[in-house]
């Protein structure tokens, strides 16, 4: 799901699965690494999800020439 957003396939529904997933994890079981997992998962997508939907938006990290991406055109280096 994170490489299909970054490759510009993904959308807002993806998000919310991230979420919907950590939910189901977290406290759920006896893995320590769930609990490990799902608090910088959903934590990333609460706290940055307008920069993750700029992504969706803007085609991803590597848009296809051509196309407009909002950090080349801001300068930001990501």
């Amino acid at each position: 799901m994170n490489k299909r957003i970054l490759d510009g396939g993904g959308t807002t529904d993806d998000l919310d699965y991230i979420a919907k997933i950590c939910g189901n994890m977290a406290g759920q079981t006896i893995c320590a690494f769930a609990d490990a997992v799902t608090g910088p998962a959903l934590s990333s997508v609460r706290k940055f999800r307008s920069e993750f939907e700029d992504l969706i938006r803007n085609g991803g990290l590597h848009p296809k020439k051509g196309e407009a991406h909002s950090h080349a055109k801001e300068g930001a280096h990501v």
